[in-house]
């Protein structure tokens, strides 16, 4: 009955984790992610400002056009008497003047005022090049570490239900052998207990892979509660060397580079 009652138990919990699940690979991750996540939508925002921005007309280099054009309606009354006797009367005398004038300004030397103003664009567009590219840094190092960390859980516990099996083929064989009288009580109960811890971490162990879910959801911008599956440690041999290569990290650290633009 309690062997009926394991491959229940197993069942129902290889069922939850599995059902509706989406499987993704690391790469498909990312892409998902960069294109949803909000930190990077404002960065992208920014870069667009600060490119627009970096023109020598915003520096003060280039002629500026100044035009401004006016229109003026007026309507009147007039009744007038002479002391020839001649007399005006309008109503609704109506009169309509339009003016307009283009000036055009050129400063051809401020004291070096327009090339520094034209250095301080360029230092902002490229600082705003720079957070974009950590914004991105950051993201890809979170999301792959997230991922990883859940590929570990799905191989923990492919492992642990493995070992739940055996605990529970030992507790079944020793309780034979208890019943025949050929195995003390103690033995039974110590089987029994291996096989309680055993269900005990598989159950904590799921719930530590529902959490690391819904990490990894709220870094894609969707759902936490939407189920996913990832590929297996041989599927992330190739790509998880490819994005954490240690010998890479000090060389092109995004973070250090603008702290040195800074010092600049």
């Amino acid at each position: 009955m309690k062997k009926f009652n394991l491959m229940v138990f197993v069942y129902i919990l290889t069922f939850v984790s599995s059902y509706g699940q989406d499987t993704l690979s690391l790469q498909n991750a990312l892409e998902i992610g960069l294109q949803q996540n909000f930190n990077i939508r404002l960065a992208v925002e920014d870069v667009h400002i600060s490119s627009n921005n970096y023109t020598r007309g915003n520096a003060g280099m280039l002629p500026s056009i100044d035009l401004s054009a006016g229109f003026t309606k007026s309507s009147s009354n007039t009744k007038q008497e002479f002391v020839t006797g001649n007399n005006v009367d309008k109503s609704d005398a109506r009169s309509s003047q339009y003016n307009a004038e283009i000036a055009l300004h050129w400063t051809l030397f401020d004291g070096l005022k327009m090339f520094i103003s034209f250095e301080k664009l360029a230092a902002l567009k490229n600082q705003s090049d720079q957070l974009y590219k950590i914004q991105i840094e950051d993201f890809v190092y979170k999301l792959s570490m997230q991922y990883l960390i859940l590929a570990k859980l799905q191989l923990d516990l492919k492992y642990d239900r493995e070992l739940l099996q055996l605990a529970q083929e030992q507790f079944d064989w020793n309780h034979k052998k208890f019943e025949i009288e050929e195995l003390p009580k103690t033995d039974l109960l110590q089987s029994e207990i291996e096989l309680n811890r055993q269900k005990a971490n598989l159950i904590l162990k799921q719930q530590e892979q529902r959490s690391s879910k819904r990490i990894f959801n709220q870094l894609l911008a969707r759902n936490p509660e939407t189920n996913i599956a990832v590929e297996d440690e041989k599927g992330l041999s190739t790509s998880s060397l490819l994005i954490f290569d240690p010998t890479q990290i000090l060389q092109k650290n995004l973070n250090l580079k603008l702290l040195e633009s800074e010092k600049k």
